[in-house]
């Protein structure tokens, strides 16, 4: 097992975007400003606390109900200074992987760019793409005998990028490392400032980065599992694979600028055009349910576990 001081070395420094209004938090911080609730249960715990997290920490009960916990909107902002980093290790054939998570209440709308235009423009699409709950993390991965560093691998959505370490901009030997508005997504500082995954006619999906927001440098506090599948030190909600928040049913608003100002009559109009659809049914259900994200001891979250692993780090995805 790693040491602290070894988890400590190679935390990620995080940079926000100026805009960005919802930031880390510690699960302590969060669990004030929540309820931890059953589906199909009466159940109903204002406050709780990691011991009735680890209580009700499984996924399904034979009833078929689900823990989750309820976020209220007073604690979507977070609260960057209390805000830790959850480290995790895990042992490969070669190799030590760290994982660094981040503990978020809320990830804003979908974040876009608006095309039709001779000056195109960055906007919100609200309210899609937002949810209670994110974790957001980044790996380091060190070479076992020497225990220095090889690569880092970076989450954005689901899907995970590695980088040789020799790229990556440090201070020190902490990754310099940027979160992108409203979703989080993480990415080197110096790398392009948006990131496009789909074209929907004059809109692009994508993510933004800018520096000039806040820094966070955050402590490292540890989190796992052992091999009989019982937590690690005092941060017991590692076994929770309850939901991080409720589901959310997100229906279109509008198209504004990052700022919220509204946009001109064009993009009001294709606003219009969207709203038609939705009402009829034609956009997709995936697109407007969100669901909380999964807890830390979900079975599909390989990362909490600290047994010995075969392969290659950081081309897997822990969901």
């Amino acid at each position: 097992m790693l040491s602290q001081e070894v988890l400590d070395r190679f935390a990620p420094i995080v940079c926000f975007h100026p805009l960005e209004r919802y930031f880390p938090c510690s699960l302590e911080w969060l669990l004030q400003h929540c309820c931890l609730r059953h589906t199909r249960s009466s159940l109903r715990i204002l406050r709780p606390t990691q011991a009735d997290l680890l209580e009700h920490w499984q996924a399904y009960h034979p009833e078929g109900s689900t823990p989750y916990l309820d976020i209220s909107a007073s604690g979507y902002a977070g609260h960057l200074p209390s805000a830790p980093c959850y480290g995790t290790v895990q042992e490969w054939d070669g190799c030590y992987e760290i994982t660094y998570l981040m503990l978020y209440a809320y990830q804003g709308a979908q974040t876009a760019r608006w095309n039709w235009s001779r000056r195109p423009f960055d906007c919100v699409i609200r309210d899609f793409g937002r949810h209670q709950g994110d974790l957001e993390w980044v790996s380091v991965c060190l070479d076992k005998e020497s225990l220095e560093p090889q690569e880092i691998g970076l989450q954005a959505h689901g899907k995970v990028r590695a980088v040789p370490w020799r790229s990556c901009p440090r201070e020190g030997e902490r990754p310099w490392i940027r979160a992108a508005l409203h979703g989080h997504a993480s990415a080197l500082r110096g790398e392009a400032n948006r990131v496009v995954h789909r074209r929907v006619g004059p809109l692009t999906i994508c993510d933004l980065f800018e520096d000039g927001g806040l820094v966070w440098r955050p402590e490292v506090r540890r989190l796992g599992l052992d091999d009989s599948g019982q937590p690690l030190g005092d941060q017991v909600w590692a076994k929770f694979q309850g939901r991080i928040g409720r589901s959310l049913d997100n229906h279109f608003r509008r198209l504004t600028r990052l700022d919220g100002e509204p946009l001109g009559l064009l993009p009001r109009f294709l606003g219009w055009l969207v709203r038609a659809a939705e009402v009829r049914g034609w956009l997709p259900a995936e697109i407007r349910q969100a669901e909380g994200t999964p807890g830390p001891g979900d079975p599909g979250r390989w990362f909490v576990h600290g047994q010995r692993r075969s392969g290659n780090p950081l081309r897997r995805c822990p969901y």
